[in-house]
């Protein structure tokens, strides 16, 4: 049998959610050269065993529950990868047919650590341009800011990830940590010329209420271990943080097909300011309960319940997945 040059990483909570993701895989310029590992339910393996049929050089299946706990479901992927390059994909962003060879090229030349061109495939509505704006901007021209890396579409050295002083879990759980860790090992980039297609939440209950789960979280992760009078300080600074961050998010953000509307502008100040709160709730009250961490996951996993429609990708993916 032929070694995979690369691992693609699947993390899905249904097949059917799996679909455009598969496909897109599927239509690789390597994809022959790839092998695609799946952590999912146990009672999806024999549907998502037919849909990942093609020229992969192997197809494994992880039993997982990804809504309970992502970073364990990816962190299984990883340690079940036996090819040197690892590919880590979300259903929801689709990268195009070149992308995994240019990945692949980049470590060959000596990167550790490789980050898609990020592009927004439903700038419609005001909030998927806010959204895509706030978290990947920055990565969907040839202008990364130095060092910088967008969050789940990076492929890494396995022996990054795999390394003796790396937590996996809590490296996976918090991006910012990963990334540190990769840039700690080696070079890292942006290949411009590997391109996926993310599709943003454009709902705008939806979003407020990611900003508000993800800041909670985020909150809480940087705030252990702080003494009770700074966890508070740094709380009531909420909407300084804000307007910090929209200070210096919005001169570098590109809404990549929609124009910086006042609307949009309007969008990405109320998710910041929201995210903003979630931060202050998770210094003051942690992380909070199982349930909030199985809702965040669930608007990662299952992000067609959170598209309009209004878009023409947004109609072709809720289309793809019907069931």
């Amino acid at each position: 049998m032929t070694a995979a040059r690369a691992s693609a990483v699947v993390v899905t909570a249904e097949a059917r959610r799996a679909i455009p993701l598969l496909d897109a895989l599927r239509a690789q310029t390597v994809a022959t050269q790839l092998e695609v590992v799946i952590a999912a339910p146990a009672d999806e393996h024999q549907e998502l065993a037919r849909l990942a049929h093609g020229p992969f050089v192997a197809v494994h299946l992880l039993d997982a529950d990804p809504i309970a706990d992502l970073a364990d479901a990816r962190a299984a992927c990883v340690r079940a990868a036996t090819a040197p390059v690892i590919l880590m994909t979300e259903t929801h962003s689709l990268p195009d047919p070149g992308w995994a060879r240019t990945l692949i090229d980049r470590h060959a030349q000596g990167a550790v650590a490789v980050g898609a061109r990020v592009r927004n495939a439903n700038p419609t509505s005001a909030f998927s341009a806010a959204m895509f704006a706030a978290h990947f901007g920055a990565f969907c021209s040839g202008r990364a800011p130095a060092g910088a890396l967008p969050r789940h579409n990076t492929s890494y050295l396995r022996a990054v990830l795999a390394s003796p002083d790396a937590d996996l879990h809590a490296l996976l759980a918090d991006e910012g940590l990963l990334h540190a860790h990769a840039a700690a090992c080696g070079t890292c980039a942006v290949a411009t010329d590997a391109q996926v297609r993310h599709l943003n939440i454009s709902r705008p209950a939806s979003a407020l209420r990611h900003a508000w789960l993800g800041g909670r979280s985020y909150g809480a992760v940087r705030t252990a271990g702080w003494s009770a009078a700074r966890r508070l300080a740094y709380a009531l600074a909420w909407p300084l943080i804000a307007l910090r961050r929209l200070r210096r998010e919005l001169p570098r953000a590109r809404w990549d097909g929609r124009a910086r509307t006042p609307a949009a502008v309007g969008a990405l100040l109320l998710t910041l300011a929201v995210h903003s709160l979630g931060e202050a709730a998770g210094a003051l009250a942690g992380r909070g309960p199982v349930g909030d961490v199985e809702a965040y996951n669930t608007i990662e996993l299952r992000r067609d319940l959170d598209l309009s429609g209004r878009d023409p990708a947004e109609r072709r993916l809720l289309e793809a997945i019907a069931p």
